[in-house]
């Protein structure tokens, strides 16, 4: 009996229309299984493309990378990141997109099932 209360809870609306000429009947009915939602990845680019090369360039050559600097390696590798991160800031500023995952999206299984696959 438990059977029957969830397949009426699933199965609804059901309509047999006849299809013309022909001895076969179209059976419709409303199914109430819920959709699942779509699983959405936010993620963060820039717009490299629509880069003013010219403008760039002279931006970087007017920066504090050029010039007298009393920096070891991690110091310049530090400041160079900054003032890089600072100008494209201006010139190709981060945006943020959202799409959809795809079905064959893999990152929904566990590790365990990644591996098995």
């Amino acid at each position: 009996m438990r059977d029957e209360q969830i397949s009426e809870q699933l199965v609804s609306k059901v309509a047999v229309q006849s299809v013309c000429f022909s001895d076969h009947r179209l059976l419709t009915c409303r199914l109430g299984v819920p959709l699942p939602q779509p699983v959405t990845t936010t993620y963060t680019y820039r717009s490299m493309r629509k880069i003013d090369t010219t403008a760039f360039s002279v931006d970087i050559l007017q920066s504090r990378l050029h010039g007298e600097l009393e920096l070891d390696a991690d110091g310049y590798a530090d400041l160079f990141d900054a003032e890089v991160k600072r100008i494209l800031d201006i010139h190709a500023p981060l945006r943020t997109g959202r799409h959809r995952c795809g079905q064959h999206d893999s990152r929904h299984l566990s590790d365990k099932a990644r591996q098995a696959k």
